[in-house]
């Protein structure tokens, strides 16, 4: 849901009941991280911001949009890590952040709750209010389908007419020499940017020229996996 307060702010669910709006930001972390100074840091060394005043201003936003439109309801905000395998070292603890352990008790916490007619007006205010279109988005989305997939020269951004996967580097017409596993990397971040969202594996076979058991070496050290059988998709790291 997008509202618009004077500024605009996203939610990825809202549940409203037992005089209260829920509100749950869902991150999809995977692997081991530690707590370092306000960040939270990956095995890969990636640096993610803490998510904390993230959610503090959709909470806050969220109590001064209810004010404003005459509606008396409590906030509760909370961070959700749904992945099984995230797990944060050197963390004290926050009761705004959720792991994949204490997911069932919120689940039976939710299960228990009936919205009265009162809150379910409120749920129908915010429906209402929704914005369909976040009007600053700059970035245009691209037919990926009228793309030539194949890999591409980082240098002189040739296509490279075809691959010998047994071979551990590639030699472009122009003269350079780089790894395949490296050109597969960098041509498959490019297909994300122009995707704007999740792959399948068939389509990373596409874009890296590669069987499927090379294809899945290459997604295991730099892509986190989403969901299971023929909904099987990916996210780079």
């Amino acid at each position: 849901m997008l509202l618009k307060d004077g500024e605009y702010v996203q939610y990825d669910f809202i549940v409203i009941g037992d005089g209260t709006v829920y509100i749950f930001e869902i991150k999809n972390n995977s692997g081991p991280y530690r707590y370092d100074r306000g960040n939270i840091v990956n095995r890969h060394h990636v640096v993610i911001k803490d998510y904390r005043p993230q959610l503090e201003r959709a909470h806050t936003m969220m109590e001064h949009f209810l004010r404003m439109h005459g509606m008396i309801m409590k906030v509760v905000s909370r961070i959700v890590f749904i992945n099984d395998s995230f797990s944060l070292a050197g963390f004290n603890g926050d009761a705004r952040m959720v792991f994949h352990g204490q997911l069932q008790q919120v689940v039976n916490h939710l299960k228990k709750i009936k919205p009265s007619t009162y809150e379910c007006e409120v749920g129908q205010m915010l429906v209402g209010a929704h914005v369909d279109k976040y009007p600053y988005q700059n970035v245009r989305q691209v037919a990926v389908d009228v793309i030539d997939p194949r890999l591409r020269c980082q240098s002189c951004r040739q296509l490279i007419a075809e691959i010998d996967t047994m071979k551990k580097y590639i030699t472009c017409s122009c003269g350079r020499k780089v790894k395949r596993e490296d050109i597969m990397l960098a041509n498959l971040r490019e297909f994300v940017l122009l995707k704007q969202g999740a792959f399948t594996i068939q389509e990373a076979m596409d874009w890296t020229m590669s069987p499927k058991t090379t294809v899945k070496r290459l997604l295991r050290k730099h892509a986190v996996k989403t969901g299971i059988g023929r909904a099987t998709k990916y996210y780079l790291k």
